[in-house]
């Protein structure tokens, strides 16, 4: 059995499946099987995966219902301890990226690391070096090529949740960490240049909107409790900026035990 399962979901991205193609098998670690999920493509990323089948260890190519369809078909085939989702156009930042996460030395279900998001004109790093609460992932998630899930997870918690076409990777960190209490770790490394024109990225109204469901529908209680935390938030803003900023100091440490 692989350490890892790397699996790449491409639809009519030929020039971006060309660029993670190369970032794979440029990797020193080797641990692991290359898993390619193509959604029927007619712009020659077919015939670029057929010739170059000798080096992936599952591909295939035919219609899907989305995205997280085609992830899940990836991970029914997986074999490696961890998965992750690599996908078309996104890129390991160097060589020694999976060296440097050292993954046989790890136990947790789910690790993550950093990202670089990589727009048209400029590259930014998004770290993750901060506690992980309800708070901070009911208004964002991991970056998900920057994660590596255990693949059991996925046979005790199912798979992606094809309802929520833009969130589901979201959806499933939620109910892993909340529900079920999940291990996490984090690999304080930068594992991806992630190309921020990609699909979740692009639909930010829809983002908003599915994750509001999902929040409603099943975390009822805590959006509740998340809803008074914003409005203390918002009043404890408001409080700070009436004073002088010498007094800021002594009223911050007096108030900062409600908003841990």
């Amino acid at each position: 059995m692989p350490v890892l399962s790397i699996i790449t979901v491409n639809y009519n991205d030929l020039p971006g499946l060309k660029k993670t193609f190369a970032s794979v098998w440029a990797q020193a670690f080797t641990d692991f099987e290359f898993v390619v999920i193509d959604g029927g493509s007619t712009d020659g990323s077919k015939e670029f995966i057929e010739a170059n089948a000798g080096r992936i260890h599952y591909w295939v190519s035919e219609k899907d219902k989305g995205i997280y369809d085609a992830m899940n078909k990836g991970i029914a085939v997986a074999n490696g301890e961890y998965i992750n989702f690599l996908n078309s156009g996104d890129c390991y930042t160097s060589p020694e990226t999976l060296q440097r996460c050292r993954l046989p030395e790890r136990a947790e279900d789910i690790l993550y690391g950093d990202f670089n998001a990589v727009y048209k004109d400029k590259v930014t790093l998004r770290k993750y070096d901060f506690e992980i609460n309800f708070f901070i992932m009911s208004g964002g998630t991991f970056c998900h090529n920057a994660t590596f899930i255990r693949k059991k997870l996925f046979s005790s918690l199912g798979d992606y949740d094809l309802r929520y076409p833009i969130v589901s990777d979201w959806h499933f960190f939620m109910k892993a960490i909340f529900r079920y209490q999940c291990s996490l770790f984090y690999l304080n490394e930068c594992i991806v240049d992630y190309d921020m024109y990609g699909f979740s990225s692009i639909k930010t109204e829809q983002l908003a909107a599915e994750r509001q469901e999902v929040l409603r529908s099943e975390y009822a209680h805590e959006l509740v409790m998340l809803e008074k935390y914003r409005l203390l938030e918002s009043r404890y803003k408001r409080i700070l900026a009436r004073f002088p900023m010498k007094q800021l100091s002594w009223i911050k440490i007096k108030m900062s035990k409600f908003f841990r």
